[in-house]
């Protein structure tokens, strides 16, 4: 009859621990998005940081996309007498990555 007492206590036990540990984890999750959520109604300089973030890091990519471009450019070998590559953006502005002789009247290909 002990035996089963032992055990009894013993799976009691873990259970009350695991409660414990479960509901802590979810007091801390929550106290954690309280703080965070604080800090930023009472300082909006964080969100501003993350933007600019962001957009530096959107400028980097862009910038070694360029600088990936112009050396697949200058490393091009054409035959052709002229060429022209232009690129669009979304707003369709138009750049032009490379050319070659544009100036001078060729028959069309």
């Amino acid at each position: 009859m002990k035996r089963n007492g032992k055990w009894t206590t013993l799976l009691i036990s873990i259970f009350v621990s695991l409660v414990f540990f479960w509901s802590a984890n979810i007091l801390a999750k929550e106290v954690e998005d309280f703080y965070f959520w604080h800090q930023v109604t009472s300082n909006p300089s964080i969100l501003t940081a993350q933007a600019d973030e962001i957009l530096i890091s959107k400028k980097l990519k862009e910038a070694r996309r360029e600088r990936r471009i112009k050396n697949n450019l200058k490393n091009l070998k054409l035959d052709a007498k002229a060429a022209i590559s232009v690129e669009f953006d979304s707003d369709g502005n138009e750049k032009i990555l490379f050319e070659r002789n544009i100036n001078e009247r060729l028959p069309i290909a």
